[in-house]
């Protein structure tokens, strides 16, 4: 499937973010298929008339994708997948269609096709199915209401080591981990986003209707996805950021970290105050996402620099309660929880760490805002910081 013109992509395009497959593992058989696998099986295509759903299946994934491949709408979306080394950007040909059993040439018995399918599904098409290539097994994946697929040409494949980490990481949401179809231009970043200058300038995509009674409209993080990947793909667009001084840029990337970014800062900033990252990615842990500590320092240095990491802090304008500073003083550890949003309450126990302050408390809280208009020497996570504010331009 050759790579084309861009020229469709532009600043006025409705993207979509789509998993093909079981850990895209559908996503190499894009060439043969002339399009995009879907599963669904079981589930009917629904009917849409003018651009809008007749009738509305209970998944949404499934509207969408009737919607955005639709006559009306499909020359305006774009679809979104993510290979290991590139973000590809698909455009939609035909409406969403049932695959057919003798589709692109492919040996649908063979096993390898389904190995990254997991263990549920295997069990259930073995003990209810027959096993893959069994008659029942083509009748549910390939008979009325069966597999799916979304006719589409690749259109623009962009290196992943290009892209601001956030973007590279848009998997990280779980809006997207948890869904097939989703529409990127509703994802919600920060909401002090709204308040940049270049992005309040630019142009809104108007709403696209899903139904009579639905409508998706784009978010202000949105909005900044569908401006950045156009400058990426035409750096020739006249794109707003580029009218934004170094400020706006701060604040802009301050506005779309996720979670992952959060963590990747907090850990950096931990080893700027002279402490050892124990844990840095901390979903096992519950609350706590970034661990350091001092503690296997003699006793000496680690009053020295749990001290120096309360002055530090303190500069940058974090109110310590009693109780957080004297459970980091007695176990000369911080532990760390990361919001990409912000406003969270806090229980004491732990250090918030939120991109900018938008709420009234301050206590047991730090933001990077915060700490990138500090003028502090965090010579790692400064780095960081302008590395970021690079990718953004």
């Amino acid at each position: 499937m050759g790579t084309t013109a861009m020229a469709g992509a532009t600043q006025n395009t409705y993207y979509f973010h789509m998993k093909v497959g079981f850990a895209n593992s559908f996503l190499s058989l894009a060439d043969q298929l002339k399009g995009l696998w879907v599963g669904y099986a079981g589930d009917a295509i629904p009917l849409v008339s003018n651009g809008v759903c007749e009738n509305g299946p209970e998944k949404s994934d499934l509207r969408y994708m009737a919607v955005a491949t639709s006559d009306v709408w499909r020359n305006r979306v774009r679809i979104v997948t993510y290979a290991k080394d590139s973000l590809l950007v698909w455009k939609p040909t035909a409406p969403i269609r049932y695959l057919s059993r003798d589709e692109g040439g492919i040996n649908w018995s063979s096993p390898k096709l389904y190995r990254a399918f997991d263990r549920h599904w295997h069990t259930q098409i073995k003990e209810k199915f027959g096993g893959i290539g069994s008659p029942a097994f083509y009748d549910l994946n390939f008979g009325e209401n069966g597999w799916k697929v979304i006719p589409a040409e690749l259109e623009h494949a962009i290196s992943r080591d290009r892209l601001i980490a956030p973007i590279d990481s848009l998997g990280v949401w779980q809006h997207f981990i948890r869904n097939t179809f989703q529409p990127i231009f509703t994802l919600n970043g920060s909401s002090t986003l709204g308040n940049i200058d270049w992005l309040k300038s630019a142009y809104d995509l108007p709403p696209m209707p899903t139904t009579e009674s639905k409508e998706l409209r784009e978010s202000v993080f949105g909005k900044f996805f569908r401006l950045y990947i156009a400058g990426i793909v035409d750096p020739s667009t006249a794109s707003p950021l580029k009218s934004a001084n170094e400020e706006e840029k701060t604040n802009t990337i301050l506005g779309i970290l996720n979670p992952a970014q959060m963590e990747t800062a907090a850990m950096l900033l931990c080893q700027d105050l002279g402490l050892t990252v124990d844990v840095g990615v901390g979903k096992g842990l519950d609350v706590v996402d970034v661990k350091a500590t001092v503690r296997h320092l003699e006793r000496t240095k680690q009053e020295e620099v749990i001290q120096a990491l309360f002055a530090t802090m303190e500069k940058v304008g974090v109110k310590f309660t009693p109780r957080l500073r004297d459970m980091i003083q007695s176990s000369s550890t911080l532990r760390i929880q990361c919001k990409a949003l912000s406003n969270h309450n806090v229980d004491g126990t732990v250090l918030l760490f939120e991109p900018n302050g938008t709420g009234k408390k301050t206590e047991d809280r730090l933001t990077l805002e915060q700490v990138a208009t500090s003028g502090l020497d965090l010579p790692a996570l400064s780095d960081w910081i302008s590395l970021l504010r690079h990718d953004l331009s």
